[in-house]
């Protein structure tokens, strides 16, 4: 699709996810949820230029805020969140046992050895997540938490533990008929990519908010 032609879009079903994704952002993010103490990238440019952060300055500033704002949360694009926002909460029952071993961009040489220790994060902990992507930070874990809280119900849930035997495609079979399913990956029982979805049935004004969305999809 093309910025101004939504209606012309053809992978509905993907920017139908986006949309969804994107609005959890502002939904998890927004100036009401957080103290707006952002870490003000502005100030840790090197020489000015907005293609390169002084990463040593980054890792300081940020270090510095998370600890006055721990327990809760803090997202450097945000700032110190709420005891009572949506991702402070989510991030406490989901994230805070693991958090001392995820690693941020800035902690790296370049996006390379980045890119692998959030890979590593992911597999170390496969089972908390439900996509990979929601591995690589916990404000893009809540998001696509939400988006999958919106898209599936409880029979796709279902579905999926039952026919995600392998990542990649998957030949399924319902009621005699045989096609495929892509699977991003294996959806185990009694795993917490699960709980992460229930998570929002907790919030009478995020259901109403499912049920909104999928009513005008």
């Amino acid at each position: 699709y093309q910025p101004g032609k939504l209606k012309d879009a053809l992978e509905t079903n993907m920017l139908k996810m986006i949309l969804i994704h994107e609005n959890a952002h502002i939904l998890s993010l927004s100036p009401s949820q957080s103290d707006n103490d952002l870490i003000g990238y502005e100030n840790l440019l090197v020489d000015g230029d907005w293609e390169e952060n002084d990463k040593a300055k980054v890792k300081q500033v940020f270090s510095q805020k998370k600890a006055a704002c721990a327990p809760n949360y803090y997202d450097a694009v945000s700032g110190c969140m709420k005891e009572d926002s949506y991702i402070n909460k989510f991030f406490l029952k989901f994230w805070a046992d693991i958090y001392p071993e995820y690693h941020y961009w800035f902690e790296f040489a370049d996006y390379k050895p980045a890119n692998k220790s959030n890979y590593d994060f992911h597999q170390k902990y496969y089972d908390r997540f439900i996509t990979y992507y929601s591995g690589s930070h916990p404000a893009e874990d809540f998001a696509e938490s939400f988006t999958v809280f919106v898209l599936w119900d409880e029979e796709a849930i279902a579905n999926h533990k039952k026919w995600c035997l392998k990542e990649g495609w998957n030949l399924t079979a319902e009621k005699e008929l045989a096609y495929w399913t892509y699977c991003e990956k294996i959806y185990r029982d009694n795993s917490i990519w699960e709980e992460k979805i229930l998570f929002f049935y907790d919030f009478p004004e995020l259901v109403e908010m499912r049920d909104f969305i999928r009513s005008n999809l």
